[in-house]
């Protein structure tokens, strides 16, 4: 049946680390349900308002669990049709995020993101806050 869904794409540098040569590739990561303007999901042909959690549906998961010592631990799970899992976690304890394909081992955020061309601190920062910049006259500061 017909599903409505739609690719889901990252511009990653690959880097060898023996020559220091760097490609950019364009990386089909899979496809995910699209949503219709009623909130809904096309999935075989049939209308759905919730998918089925018995297998992993494609999709977007937010999800939040205890950890061993009962703090918060909050996460998000990108399932494609096809292609790679990817999943992001967030350590309190630490204040850092990990991103995870396939459920292997995790990797930094910040190197995740840099994977996909952000390539300094204020273009990361960028990416997830507002940036506001004021002037400041040199003779008004103490």
């Amino acid at each position: 049946g017909l599903t409505y869904a739609i690719p889901l794409k990252a511009l990653v540098d690959l880097r060898f680390n023996n020559t220091g040569e760097i490609r950019r590739k364009d990386i089909y990561m899979g496809d995910i349900p699209k949503m219709t303007e009623r909130g809904t999901f096309i999935i075989n042909g049939a209308e759905r308002v919730v998918v089925s959690q018995i297998h992993r549906s494609p999709g977007v998961v937010f999800s939040h669990e205890k950890d061993k010592e009962g703090r918060e631990v909050f996460s998000s799970r990108i399932i494609p049709y096809r292609g790679s899992w990817l999943e992001f976690e967030i350590d309190q304890k630490k204040d850092l995020i990990y991103a995870k394909l396939d459920k292997k081992r995790r990797i930094l955020g910040t190197v995740f993101l840099r994977a996909l061309h952000y390539e300094t601190r204020e273009q990361i920062i960028e990416a997830f806050y507002a940036i506001e910049k004021t002037p400041v006259c040199q003779d008004r500061v103490e």
